[in-house]
This record gives C-alpha cells, sequence and structure tokens, in this order.
C-alpha cells in the first residue's frame, strides 16, 4: 500500500513576524505609541545634542527642552504610523500574496528610515561646518531636518562694563539660544563659547531677542 503525504506549505517566518508586530501594535496602540514616541526622541534628542556638544552645552542651556525635541520627532512619529498603518491594512484586507507585500513594505520602510538617518547625519555635519565659519544655520527640511538654529548676529552691551572678551573684538559671533537668563553665542574668529547676561545684551540681525531684554 503506497502511503500518501500531503504537503503542509511552510509559513513564512519573516512576514509571520511582521503579521505578529501589526497585531501587537493595533491590540496595544497606547504602548506602541509610547513606544515609538521615546525611540524617536531618544534619536532625535542625540542628533540635536551631537550638534550642541561640539560647542560645550547641551540642548537644555540653548532653551530647547523636552517639547521643543518632541516636536522635531514628528516626522518619524507620522512615518511609523502611516508604516504600520499600510501594513494593518494589508493584513485586514487580506491582499493576495500578503507576506510577500508585507516583507516589501518592511523593506521599504527600513530604507527609508536608514536614509533619514544618513540625511540627519549628513545636516548636522552642514550646521557645524556653517556655524563654525560664523554663518547662520540653513533653514528647510532636506537641509536641516532636525531644525537647528544658529544665527550670525552682531552684539550691542548695554552699560559700560564690557567684558573683556567683547572689547575690541571683530568677532564673528553666531547666536545658539538662551536660557535661565544667559545668552549663548559661539564665537568663530576665536573658536571659544561665550555666555552672557541676557539683560545686557542686544542681539543685532536676530528676529529672536534676549528674552529678559526690557523686562
Amino acid at each position: 500500500m503506497s502511503e500518501t503525504h500531503k504537503s503542509t506549505p511552510v509559513p513564512d517566518s519573516r512576514a509571520g513576524y511582521a503579521a505578529r508586530f501589526v497585531r501587537w501594535v493595533v491590540a496595544n496602540p497606547v504602548p506602541a505609541v509610547s513606544v515609538v514616541g521615546g525611540v524617536a526622541f531618544v534619536a532625535i534628542r542625540a542628533g540635536v545634542a551631537l550638534f550642541y556638544r561640539q560647542f560645550g552645552v547641551v540642548p537644555e542651556d540653548v532653551g530647547l527642552g523636552y517639547q521643543d525635541v518632541l516636536i522635531r520627532a514628528l516626522p518619524v512619529l507620522v512615518f511609523a504610523l502611516v508604516f504600520v498603518g499600510s501594513m494593518y491594512v494589508v493584513q485586514e484586507l487580506h491582499v493576495k500574496r500578503h507576506g510577500l507585500v508585507l516583507l516589501l513594505i518592511g523593506s521599504v520602510g527600513t530604507v527609508v528610515l536608514l536614509t533619514y538617518g544618513l540625511l540627519v547625519r549628513h545636516s548636522i555635519d552642514l550646521a557645524l561646518d556653517r556655524v563654525d565659519s560664523g554663518h547662520s544655520t540653513r533653514i528647510g527640511w532636506f537641509d536641516n531636518p532636525l531644525g537647528i538654529r544658529a544665527e550670525a548676529v552682531q552684539i550691542g552691551w548695554i552699560g559700560n562694563d564690557e567684558p573683556e572678551a567683547l572689547e575690541r573684538c571683530a568677532c564673528k559671533l553666531v547666536y545658539l539660544g538662551q536660557s535661565a537668563g544667559t545668552v549663548v553665542l559661539y564665537d568663530a574668529t576665536n573658536d571659544r563659547t561665550l555666555r552672557l547676561p541676557a539683560a545686557r545684551v542686544v542681539l543685532i540681525g536676530s528676529a529672536r531677542e534676549p528674552e529678559t531684554h526690557g523686562a
């Protein structure tokens, strides 16, 4: 008697992982959004901190708090939602060869994230070069996806006790930001970071004035 062997289809484990991931996200939206938001926040803050670290400051020293960094992470969050949503639609509509489609979506998503990471790294290097040479950072998503702002300025000093670091100094100054009544400037001519009291400084050529000036 001949024994009949029935072929059992071998599931695509990678597609299975993707399907389980989508099901987990749909079943646990709050934890999923929290995880994605946390990862995006940490990654974006690391990029912002990498820029400011070159000048001996941290994001909080120039007025960048949690909300400011989170806003910069929004493009990543939107992409993650579109990515997961696409996988969910493919699964729920039972698209033909949905396993392969899920893998394709995952591959495209991975490429996009890697490209974004390279773009961010390039933009940080570009911003550093411009500030090192005494110029403002560029504005634009492709040139500056993290929204790093540094502005070439001149300053005026209120009072007769101008700091020695500023006396007779034809310096190229770049405004990095301010916090807790202190303006942070980078002196590109002498390669140094200056911290000056906001109440004594007038920024010339910048759209932003020290927040305590005139108080």
